[in-house]
């Protein structure tokens, strides 16, 4: 047993005297390695030279080097430091991964032009209470479906929502049936990723985000094109499994259907999914709102 440890089995339940405490330190110090900072008192107690706190912990003959306050707090602050940057680094990837675009990176509720129409403040408040009561809308796997004309604001909307929960650590995807199309048919020459590994990617990541829906080629020569089923496969594995999905798109649910050629029982589910329902009106809000340029 080395003498440390024998020091301290064989103490006495009997108090010690100021003498044996003293004794046990400088036993203890005697062959303890001083650190910047340390200051050690006459009376062998070793004491921080800044915050005076101490820097050793006694139990009657045992004696062991402690932190003080102010180390204690240095370690706090560079841990807390650590974890802000592995939350920085996870929140880039997070946002590289989730294809917002650099047109809509930072936009955000706060940043909002509420100088619109009222249905347009009214959607901003509802789509910022989804974020808000997201453990919520996860456990029930809400959704929405926004729709309206075109440039009314569903596209910025989403990107608030994404940005908000991307914010927060939750893994989200925007996107849309023409890049799902493109990383589809790219996984038919690229090794790196199969298609089933990247409908299992948009199945399961925690927020999906697809914008424009009702814009692709559904039906060419009278016949449904292959897109069809994939975007069925989407939509279902995330009706399946109660993913919370948010769709944009120019038309209407039963357009989808009767004007887009989409498959009625894929828009079945989307309409299941959407507890929310959210029409924009009004005319283009980037028609009216162009700026000049000052570069030339």
């Amino acid at each position: 047993m080395g003498e440390l440890a024998k020091m301290f089995f064989e103490t006495s339940n009997e108090p010690l005297s100021e003498e044996e405490l003293l004794t046990a330190r400088k036993n203890y110090f005697a062959r303890y390695k001083m650190r910047e900072g340390d200051c050690l008192t006459e009376n062998y107690e070793l004491v921080c030279e800044h915050c005076k706190g101490k820097r050793y912990w006694q139990d009657g003959k045992f004696v062991a080097g402690c932190l003080c306050k102010c180390q204690s707090q240095a370690l706090e602050e560079q841990r807390e430091l650590e974890q802000k940057k592995q939350r920085l680094m996870r929140f880039e990837k997070l946002k590289q991964a989730s294809l917002l675009g650099e047109r809509y990176k930072n936009a955000s509720f706060d940043s909002l032009d509420l100088n619109r129409p009222q249905d347009f403040i009214d959607a901003v408040a509802r789509c910022k209470n989804f974020c808000e009561r997201w453990e919520d809308v996860k456990k029930e796997g809400l959704g929405i479906y926004l729709y309206g004309d075109v440039g009314t604001g569903k596209s910025l909307l989403t990107a608030c929502i994404g940005n908000y929960l991307l914010a927060k650590m939750i893994p989200v995807l925007f996107t849309n049936f023409f890049e799902i199309s493109k990383q589809i048919k790219k996984s038919f020459s690229d090794n790196s990723i199969t298609e089933s590994d990247f409908i299992e990617k948009l199945a399961t990541i925690d927020l999906l985000i697809i914008d424009d829906i009702g814009t692709e080629q559904m039906v060419k020569n009278g016949e449904k094109t292959w897109l069809q089923d994939k975007i069925y496969d989407v939509v279902n594995a995330r009706y399946v499994n109660k993913k919370p999905t948010i769709f944009s798109s120019n038309e209407s649910l039963v357009d989808l259907v009767e004007n887009c050629g989409l498959m009625k029982k894929t828009v079945d589910r989307i309409a299941a999914m959407s507890t929310a329902k959210i029409k924009l009106q009004g005319t283009s809000y980037r028609l009216t709102e162009q700026q000049e340029t000052s570069i030339f």
